[in-house]
């Protein structure tokens, strides 16, 4: 029975560490390896392992990159935001999400 036991805590925790989500949309003719800044970053917040959503997430594109025709997003799970998400049991799964604009802007 301790055998069992622990054979299903190390499961549980290498899954749970096995890889880190990460996203990105390039926008306006911006190119992957186009040297870019971080201009702006958010925290998503989600709940039950990301299935809910609250409304207050849905904010419009230009409060974070304003009027630039290029940019970058990246959305992604940080570690911290990982551990978070462990020790709640997967009931708050926060994110983040990076915009980048081209260093010449």
């Amino acid at each position: 029975m301790k055998k069992v036991m622990l054979l299903v805590l190390a499961s549980t925790l290498s899954l749970s560490l096995s890889s880190c989500y990460s996203s990105q949309l390039y926008v306006g003719g911006m190119e992957v390896d186009e040297p870019k800044r971080v201009f702006n970053s958010k925290t998503n917040n989600h709940f039950l392992f990301g299935l809910i959503s609250p409304a207050s997430n849905k904010k419009d594109i230009k409060q974070y990159v304003g009027d630039r025709q290029k940019y970058a997003i990246k959305n992604h799970h940080t570690f911290f935001n990982g551990f978070l998400e462990v020790i709640t049991c997967g009931i708050y799964t926060p994110s983040k999400t990076t915009f980048y604009v081209p260093i010449n802007e």
